[in-house]
């Protein structure tokens, strides 16, 4: 299954997985708050000795966990405005402003122009992207890297959000998944190139 087969997901169920998200993160930051805080207390009244060295270990490991939620929430706010009908939900909204911001634009431009150099014979900084994909889109991917990094063409969050995916999900990317067709690959760019010429031609 690639980013464009995936079932969108309804309004209901998208509040869900955020506010359960959004409960995980904040419940993994305070318990590695207090856990941390316990162990400073611990090595403080134990002068110094490792007895609170476990809870501080345990404490960054909470931290990561809040990362992992975090990281989570994320990528399903990149989801829902790649998905385009989510935009009820106000951190959908903000998402998407943040996706168009200037400096999201030109990491995303950066990404696309690497992924493209992948299809580039020779050594390549991008060695992730298969660079037999990569080489027959590559002029698709530069145009593509040009439009969304010039901050002066309007492009839709949409196909912002559907870029950043084909970027940084490998399993459902078929810029990196060999399970996934050529086909799926020309279906993507198609529909980001879609979005993005009826967004300049508006």
């Amino acid at each position: 299954m690639s980013l464009l087969d995936e079932p969108p997901l309804g309004l209901q169920i998208a509040r869900g997985r955020l506010a359960e998200l959004n409960r995980r993160v904040r419940h993994r930051l305070e318990w590695a708050l207090a856990v941390a805080v316990l162990g400073v207390l611990v090595l403080v009244l134990y002068g110094g000795g490792s007895a609170g060295v476990p809870l501080l270990i345990g404490a960054g490991a909470g931290l990561l966990l809040m990362a992992n939620a975090c990281d989570d929430r994320r990528r399903l706010l990149v989801r829902l405005v790649a998905q385009d009908d989510a935009w009820a939900i106000d951190e959908v909204r903000s998402a998407a402003g943040r996706l168009l911001s200037s400096k999201e634009r030109g990491r995303l431009s950066r990404g696309l122009r690497l992924a493209a150099e992948a299809g580039t014979p020779g050594p390549q900084d991008f060695a992730v992207v298969r660079p037999e994909r990569a080489y027959t889109v590559a002029d698709r991917l530069r145009r593509l890297a040009a439009t969304i990094g010039d901050t002066r063409i309007p492009v839709p969050a949409a196909a912002v959000a559907l870029c950043r995916r084909l970027l940084s999900e490998s399993f459902l990317s078929p810029l990196y998944n060999p399970h996934l067709s050529e086909r799926d690959l020309d279906r993507i760019l198609r529909a980001i190139e879609h979005e993005v010429g009826r967004k300049r031609s508006a």
